[in-house]
Parts: C-alpha cells; sequence; structure tokens
C-alpha cells in the first residue's frame, strides 16, 4: 500500500483547466523515482516508471474505457 507522501519540502507544478486541478512532481523513494499526482482534494498517487509507460502505451480510447470503468466501481 502506498503511504500519503509529505509534500511540504517539494517543488510541485500545478496543472489545470476548468474541469480539474492537479500537482506533480518526482518524488525520489527508496527504490527508485516515482511520479506523485495529487488531485486538489488532497489525495495522492505514486507512480513508477513501469506503470507510466503501460499508461503511455495505451490509445485514447483504451484509455477512456479503462477510466470509466474505473469511475463506476
Amino acid at each position: 500500500m502506498q503511504k500519503h507522501v509529505d509534500i511540504s519540502n517539494l517543488e510541485l507544478e500545478k496543472l489545470s483547466n476548468e474541469f480539474a486541478m492537479v500537482r506533480f512532481g518526482k518524488v525520489r523513494m527508496g527504490n527508485g523515482e516515482r511520479l506523485l499526482i495529487q488531485s486538489s482534494g488532497g489525495e495522492q498517487v505514486l507512480l513508477d516508471p513501469t506503470i507510466l509507460d503501460a499508461i503511455a502505451s495505451l490509445g485514447h480510447e483504451e484509455l477512456s474505457r479503462l477510466l470509466v470503468a474505473v469511475t463506476e466501481l
């Protein structure tokens, strides 16, 4: 299980549009680097390069179907 990362010392970038806002940055962990993404509500996810590579290989339609399936849980 991923732990909540203390972001007080991190320099996070912000990405937003009219629907959402996230902050993101690179975090060094004991076993490598991760991409930290934080929602506007404070939820966090840490993604390793393997997961990011898999996401990048998905087409727009596949990714959209995946997100719809996850939000219906």
